[in-house]
C-alpha cells in the first residue's frame, strides 16, 4: 500500500504508527505483488470506521488480530499492578484471551503477557497512575532551585503535556503545596523567568491567571 506523507487524513496518520509496530491496520486484497486496499476512499476512514467495515470482508482477519493485540497489552499492564506473580497474570491473560473470536495464538498471549511483566518488574509500568517524569538533565538544573523544581514536579504530576492550569495562591493551602505564598510566588516567577511555564491569560479581578508549559518542559 503506499501512503502519501502529505495528507492529513486521520487513516493516513495514524496508519504508519500502526504499522511500524507490526500491527496490521486495514483489510487489504493481494495481488501479485501488491497491496490493494479493500474498500474505495480508504484514506479517509479513521481507526473506528476501518474497524467497522473490517469485519465485512473474509480475509480482514490481520486487522482483527491487530485490535486483539492492542486490546490485551493494555489489559495486561493494568492487571499485572495487581498480580503477585507471572504466573498469575498470564492466567488473566489467557482467560482474557479466551474471549476473543477467535482467540490468539497461546504463544501470542505468553509474549504480551511476558512484555506486561517485563514493565512492571523494572518499575516502569504507569498505567493508571499520574506522575511526574523528568529527563536526568533537567534535574541536575532544577536541584539547585528546590523551591523550582517541586513546583514544577507538582504541577507535572497534574497536568499533561497540552494541558492547560492555574497556578494560583491557592495552590498554598495545606491540601496542595503547603507553602507561604511568598514561596510561591518566587517559584512560579523562576519558573516563568527558565521557560518552564507561559502565561496564557492575565490574571484580573475574580479570574487567576492561566498558563501552558513552556519550552523548556517541552526539551
Amino acid at each position: 500500500m503506499t501512503l502519501s506523507a502529505s495528507s492529513s487524513s486521520s487513516f493516513l496518520n495514524w496508519q504508519p504508527v500502526y504499522a511500524a509496530h507490526r500491527i496490521p491496520t486495514f483489510p487489504v486484497r493481494i495481488s501479485a505483488a501488491d497491496k490493494v486496499p479493500m474498500v474505495s476512499n480508504y484514506a479517509k476512514f479513521g481507526l473506528r470506521g476501518s474497524s467497522e467495515i473490517a469485519g465485512k470482508f473474509p480475509d480482514a482477519t490481520a486487522f482483527v488480530d491487530g485490535n486483539r493485540n492492542v486490546s490485551l497489552f493494555p489489559y495486561c499492564m493494568r492487571e499485572a499492578l495487581h498480580c503477585d506473580n507471572f504466573e498469575a497474570l498470564l492466567d488473566l491473560a489467557r482467560t482474557r484471551n479466551a474471549e476473543y473470536l477467535p482467540p490468539m495464538s497461546d504463544a501470542r498471549v505468553v509474549k504480551i503477557a511476558k512484555s506486561a511483566w517485563g514493565y512492571t518488574e523494572r518499575g516502569e509500568n504507569r498505567f493508571g497512575q499520574r506522575g511526574a517524569w523528568l529527563p536526568q538533565s533537567n534535574v541536575n538544573t532544577l536541584v539547585r532551585d528546590p523551591a523550582l523544581f517541586a513546583l514544577v514536579a507538582w504541577l507535572k504530576a497534574a497536568n499533561r503535556p497540552d494541558a492547560e492550569f492555574l497556578v494560583a495562591n491557592g495552590l498554598c493551602v495545606p491540601e496542595y503545596l503547603n507553602w507561604p505564598i511568598s514561596l510561591l510566588r518566587k517559584a512560579r516567577s523562576r519558573a516563568i523567568e527558565t521557560g518552564w511555564i507561559v502565561k496564557i491569560r492575565h490574571e484580573v479581578k475574580g479570574v487567576a491567571a492561566l498558563y501552558r508549559w513552556g519550552p523548556t518542559a517541552k526539551s
